[in-house]
């Protein structure tokens, strides 16, 4: 407050107290992620371990078995079957996404009441060039990735055809 004294009158004059102005207000509503499994994840025909084995099938699609000692494992190279999943995702181009796979809990496939458990999964997308693992990005609003993972065996494994599934999930970061 200022009190002015002008030829012997007093005037009072009060300082702005409040001061308004307007914000803009916007928001950028992306298309919604569409993710569809074009082939689903196939350790293809291998026979009964005589111990512990594991057959990885990676991202690429090759397959491979870790086994210590003689465990007479054989994977069956006449069988065409052998894919890692694959999946085609579109959304809003330019942005990054995170994949979720299966992770704390192993995926069980089972024959009949006999079940082999699958663990390690992974993945790789093909627009991931510079980002951290499990990430792809929406080049022109469309990418796509495979996901590979390892099957246990055992010698008390049983023959059969087993069969399954796991999920895998998208996110926009």
């Amino acid at each position: 407050m200022a009190t002015f004294l002008v030829a012997g009158m007093t005037s009072t004059v009060m300082a702005q107290n409040t001061v308004t102005t307007p914000s803009p207000v916007g928001a950028k509503i992306v298309s919604v992620l569409t993710l569809i499994n074009q082939n689903g994840l196939n350790f293809g025909t291998i026979s009964k371990p005589k111990g512990d084995a594991k057959v990885t099938v990676a991202t690429d699609g090759t397959r491979s078995v870790d086994a210590a000692g003689d465990v007479n494992v054989k994977l069956m190279t006449a069988d065409a079957t052998v894919a890692a999943s694959y999946y085609k995702l579109t959304g809003e181009a330019g942005y990054v996404y995170s994949i979720t796979l299966p992770g704390q809990t192993d995926v069980t496939i089972t024959s009949g009441l006999n079940s082999i458990t699958v663990t390690d999964f992974t993945v790789k997308s093909i627009n991931e060039a510079g980002l951290a693992n499990k990430k792809g990005r929406l080049v022109g609003g469309n990418d796509e990735f495979k996901v590979g993972a390892t099957l246990n065996l055992s010698n008390a494994t049983v023959a059969g055809t087993y069969t399954g599934s796991f999920n895998v999930s998208v996110t926009y970061d």
